[in-house]
């Protein structure tokens, strides 16, 4: 592969990679002619021109006539070979020796000639003197790319799928915790207790004592057992106040599930979500709560003891032919909605740590394939060496 460089016609490079020795005889050069191009131009010497020449004069040469370089073969004896410029280093190369000719400079410049090669910064050069570094920072062996392109992208994509995974499994977590201490809360409920039939106060005749009996039975078996709310020795308010801080811990979760996995929006602007997913589920149950701790206008939503009794209760206290069908068919709802929401949470988080041990199965994989590429390629580095020690 041949590149035309200013002076010298089409020279021969390498197309991406070189040997350090050629990229250390080109820094070399660079850092000179950077140094000068940096320098207040009242500075400028004739010692800083002729530095100037000697390492554009340097520049050609290396890009003329490469060098000859030294590596070793497997046994460690010394092979020499012949190496190139990169195509990167050439074009560069080409683009100085083009900025010092816009300046009037050719073979070795004077001070004023340096002087109005800086001037010419303001045209580009500066963006050439940049490029021009930028090419020693290119030189890429197939190696070094395949351990700083092939790894480096690799571990930047597992690592984003880890971390967006980490963060789904946080979530989870908070979730299945938030969850689990709510329903807490709602075990606070207990049937209502009633006095059992005392056998001993029936009546000593038989026929009396069995009609007694049927009598006290029917009371305390046919009347449906409604369910009471059994604080067990804690404060209602700091009952309520718990309530309130996990609805608050639910909705900033429902937030974050809805990031990790946006909802679709339906025609009226509103989020609609798979009602069989977590975020479904803890939608529902913030729908519960919205629709039993009413508002009172002051925007506060504060929550009564007795909205949180009935929320408790959960229409369980409502019967067949005594209250309304709605609230009577509603029954139990809310505490339905918690437990599906327990269970979508568990399930949820089972998936994501085996989406992690898959995660961590490919991650294993990608670094057993980049170890494979980069032994094929010592191989074949020194089935070379071999050769060309022959």
């Amino acid at each position: 592969m041949a590149i035309l460089v200013e002076g010298l016609g089409l020279v021969n490079v390498e197309k991406t990679s070189t040997d350090d020795e050629i990229v250390a005889a080109y820094r070399a050069n660079f850092e000179v002619i950077q140094e000068v191009f940096n320098k207040d131009p009242n500075t400028i010497t004739a010692a800083d021109a002729a530095r100037l020449g000697e390492a554009m004069a340097g520049m050609k040469s290396l890009a003329a006539n490469g060098l000859t370089v030294t590596t070793t073969d497997k046994d460690g004896n010394p092979v020499q070979g012949h190496m190139l410029v990169t195509r990167d280093m050439a074009r560069q190369i080409d683009l100085l020796s083009r900025s010092l000719s816009a300046a009037g400079v050719s073979g070795t410049p004077d001070v004023t000639g340096v002087r109005r090669w800086q001037d010419l910064g303001v045209e580009g050069v500066d963006i050439v003197i940049t490029r021009a570094a930028q090419a020693i920072d290119n030189n890429r062996s197939l190696q070094a790319l395949i351990e700083l392109e092939y790894v480096r992208t690799g571990n930047e994509v597992l690592s984003e799928q880890l971390e967006a995974l980490h963060d789904a499994l946080s979530t989870t977590k908070k979730s299945v915790e938030t969850l689990t201490e709510l329903q807490s809360i709602r075990n606070l409920l207990e049937p209502e207790e009633r006095d059992p039939i005392d056998l001993d106060a029936l009546p000593s005749d038989l026929d009396d004592a069995v009609e007694q009996y049927n009598t006290d039975s029917e009371d305390a078996y046919k009347r449906p057992i409604d369910p009471i709310v059994d604080y067990r020795g804690k404060n209602p308010q700091d009952v309520i106040a718990d309530v309130q801080r996990l609805r608050t811990e639910l909705a900033e979760q429902l937030t974050e599930l809805d990031r990790l996995s946006p909802p679709q929006i339906g025609d009226m602007g509103q989020a609609v979500r798979d009602e069989a997913s977590l975020a479904g589920k803890i939608d529902k149950i913030l729908q519960d709560m919205q629709r039993v701790f009413v508002d009172e206008g002051d925007g506060l939503e504060t929550i009564s003891q007795t909205e949180l009794e009935d929320w408790l209760i959960d229409n369980l206290d409502k019967h067949i032919d005594e209250d309304d069908p709605l609230d009577v068919n509603s029954a139990g709802d809310i505490q339905r909605n918690i437990s599906g929401a327990i269970q979508a949470a568990t399930n949820l988080n089972d998936k994501q740590k085996e989406d992690f041990r898959r995660y961590m199965f490919v991650f294993e994989e990608f670094y057993k394939s980049a170890a494979a590429m980069l032994n094929r390629i010592n191989q074949l580095v020194e089935k070379m060496a071999q050769n060309a020690g022959r």
